[in-house]
């Protein structure tokens, strides 16, 4: 039978190795125990990484092989029908391009209003098209008469005047050099909300004072911009109606017009003013064009 002295060494025999981080030559147990796992299971993982790579590399094959055949049975076809469509003649007509382009501009009104030997020719128009704007160029009395650059919104109206000549032509206006812009709904998707925004521009407090002994006219008005934008120049149309009939017209020049601000504005011309039943203050600016506004910096 072993003696108590035996046990006790057989216990000191018994050495807890797991208790040591390193060994002497300073690599931890641990990491000896996950190289001899590693070599164990490489060729068990290097296995299973070419069976993966494998079954990835038929599926893609297969999906390549069978786009390639669908093609080949159907995909053919079908761009040869659509080639022959393309090179083959088609419905459009030119009934079809007549209706879809611009309508011609429409004439409403046109007069010559002579006062102090000086003509004042003026003319109303119409666009009638939705979703284009233009720009021309006018004459009154022909080619060898008065003549100049103009614009008119989508589907809106306005005078076109030509103020204090000397010369007496017929009232005809023409038009040449019609440019047509069709509105990009990319860009503006709602015209009708964008044109509101841009001539939110009121005139309030209009005072007429027919010419007194000197045959001066005065006019007063308030001038109120409640748009979110300033402008250089705002050009502001001047029209006298009696009932259906334009009587005079005049024009006037608001500068530098900022965003929320409000003008008094007090304008004299000589000549007589006939009998009236109105006046009209009408925005003549082209917010299509961007020279028209003031940048933030300027």
């Amino acid at each position: 039978m072993p003696s108590k002295q035996n046990n006790k060494n057989n216990s000191a025999d018994k050495i807890n190795l797991s208790r040591y981080e390193t060994d002497v030559s300073g690599v931890s147990l641990r990491e000896l125990e996950a190289g001899l796992w590693w070599s164990k299971n490489f060729s068990k993982i290097k296995q299973t990484i070419i069976v993966l790579l494998i079954i990835i590399s038929l599926t893609s094959w297969g999906y390549t092989i069978y786009n390639m055949g669908a093609y080949l049975l159907f995909g053919m076809n079908a761009d040869e029908r659509m080639v022959k469509n393309l090179t083959s003649e088609t419905n459009i007509t030119h009934q079809l391009v007549s209706e879809r382009a611009p309508k011609n501009l429409i004439v409403t009104d046109q007069g010559n209003l002579t006062s102090g030997g000086k003509h004042d020719y003026f003319a109303s128009v119409n666009n009638p098209n939705e979703f284009y704007w233009a720009t021309f160029t006018y004459c009154f009395g022909g080619a060898s008469g008065i003549c100049g650059d103009n614009f008119i919104l989508p589907g809106d109206g306005k005078y076109i005047l030509a103020l204090a000549q000397t010369q007496n032509f017929t009232a005809a206006i023409s038009f040449s050099n019609v440019v047509w812009h069709k509105i990009n709904h990319h860009v503006i998707s709602d015209f009708p909300a964008y044109y509101d925004q841009r001539l939110d521009l009121k005139y309030q407090n209009v005072s007429f004072t027919p010419g007194d002994e000197l045959n001066l006219n005065s006019l007063s008005f308030t001038a109120l911009n409640d748009s979110p934008f300033s402008y250089w120049n705002v050009p502001v149309d001047i029209i006298f109606i009696s009932g259906t009939q334009i009587v005079a017209v005049n024009r006037y020049s608001i500068g530098n017009f900022t965003s929320n601000s409000s003008r008094d504005v007090k304008i004299t011309w000589p000549g007589s003013i006939p009998s009236y039943s109105d006046i009209l203050l009408i925005t003549d600016l082209n917010i299509m064009d961007p020279q028209v506004y003031q940048t933030p910096n300027e």
